[in-house]
């Protein structure tokens, strides 16, 4: 711990969110991603990024934010606790959606040679508003269809928060003020490694079966939106539930507060690396003769790779990455804008580079993620986190030059 922060977690956090970047980078140049707002030459070493990173990024930040949800609700209140949550996420994501979403569209169809007389930023984000409020509840079917593009992970968490908060207030009521004020009693290796397998186990079938109820459509593995709030890919709904809850969970059973991670680094490696490895077999097979047996197979070493993952993370973290530093303490304080900000100069300089530049994608590749960060960082550093307001302001001017500049006959 330092100033009241769990250093090694703060470290793991800010290295998800730059691995996102590296793979939202990754998604320009990839086989898998036709609908990728700018589609530049592919590479299959893109493919097998994405495939690698698509697996743990976000179940880990879910778990992390999972949590830190105990402590924060016991310092604040149910009430104060969600008011906190709408104001942290809930106002970026709605300026992310109605302000960074029409851009991302732009992009989309400028990339594609759209006819200049129908393009316009405005239009764009008058068919954003109009998506927006038709409340829709059902699948995402095209790219230009209202999304909530990379914001779903920040809607999604405050609907885990204010449920988590609700359903936590109710248990407060049912148990005794014996049993509220018993301590819990640390847990050992043994306990924890048996509720991780348990909650894999249950995780893997439930997502099978959602895959079940999909398998006969178009899109196998679909999107999914809920009155234009909420937005989630199907398959993975039941991994983000999970691994948020197995945060709360670990907090409130001391998992982790004795300084001591659950199995050594190495092993969690060692098995991450085997499950891979089976799971890009199967899928291999899965893809020219289906059958349920592997495809459940497959499920089941995708979810315990998640875990695997997540163990061997927090296992180095509290070995070898519980120091603070300078530079940590900078991107950990910034991790979080980063994300926010980061989508908008992939794509624009995604785009730069496709226009512009007959250059290796490997190096575009390098271009993007790198010149993304650097951005991110800077404008979180120095504008948003100092000026909070101006920055507000600032956008929103921005975004109305944007659209003034922006349109058939300017471009």
């Amino acid at each position: 711990m330092a100033d009241n922060r769990i250093v090694y977690f703060d470290n793991i956090r800010y290295l998800m969110v730059l691995l996102v970047v590296v793979l939202h980078s990754a998604c320009g140049y990839s086989n898998n991603t036709q609908w990728w707002a700018v589609n530049d030459s592919n590479s299959i070493f893109f493919d097998y990024l994405l495939g690698m990173l698509g697996v743990f990024l976000m179940p880990t930040l879910f778990f992390i934010a999972g949590y830190f949800a105990l402590p924060s609700l016991h310092e604040k209140g149910k009430w104060l606790f969600i008011k906190s949550k709408l104001k942290r996420l809930g106002i970026p994501w709605l300026l992310g959606v109605v302000l960074v979403v029409p851009i991302y569209n732009f992009i989309n169809l400028y990339s594609r040679d759209y006819p200049i007389s129908h393009l316009s930023l405005w239009s764009r984000f008058v068919e954003n508003i109009k998506g927006a409020l038709s409340l829709h509840t059902g699948f995402i079917t095209s790219p230009l269809q209202f999304q909530h593009k990379h914001f779903w992970f920040i809607s999604l968490l405050l609907v885990f928060f204010t449920i988590f908060a609700f359903l936590h207030d109710a248990k407060k009521r049912w148990i005794t003020k014996e049993r509220a004020n018993s301590k819990s009693k640390v847990q050992t290796t043994k306990s924890i490694l048996l509720v991780l397998t348990l909650v894999s186990f249950l995780t893997a079938v439930i997502t099978f079966f959602i895959y079940g109820i999909f398998h006969g459509t178009p899109n196998k593995d679909p999107w999914i939106t809920v009155a234009s709030l909420i937005q989630f890919k199907a398959s993975k709904i039941m991994l983000y539930i999970s691994c948020f809850s197995l945060g709360v969970y670990a907090f409130e059973k001391k998992w982790l507060q004795q300084g001591k991670a659950p199995g050594h680094f190495l092993l969690w490696t060692i098995l991450s690396i085997g499950l891979m490895y089976c799971q890009s077999k199967v899928s291999t097979i899965l893809m020219v003769n289906f059958s349920i047996g592997f495809a459940l197979g497959y499920v089941l070493m995708r979810t315990f790779l998640v875990f695997t993952i997540l163990l061997a993370l927090i296992s180095f973290g509290i070995n070898h990455w519980h120091k603070p530093s300078k530079v940590s303490r900078q991107l950990s304080a910034n991790s979080y804008n980063i994300y926010l900000l980061h989508m908008i100069f992939v794509v624009a300089i995604q785009l730069f580079l496709l226009k512009w530049f007959s250059i290796s994608i490997f190096i575009k590749f390098g271009m993007v993620t790198l010149s993304s960060i650097l951005f991110s960082y800077l404008i979180s550093q120095y504008a948003i986190r100092p000026f909070p307001k101006i920055s507000v302001a600032g956008m929103l001017s921005l975004f109305v030059i944007l659209i003034a500049v922006l349109n058939p006959t300017a471009i």
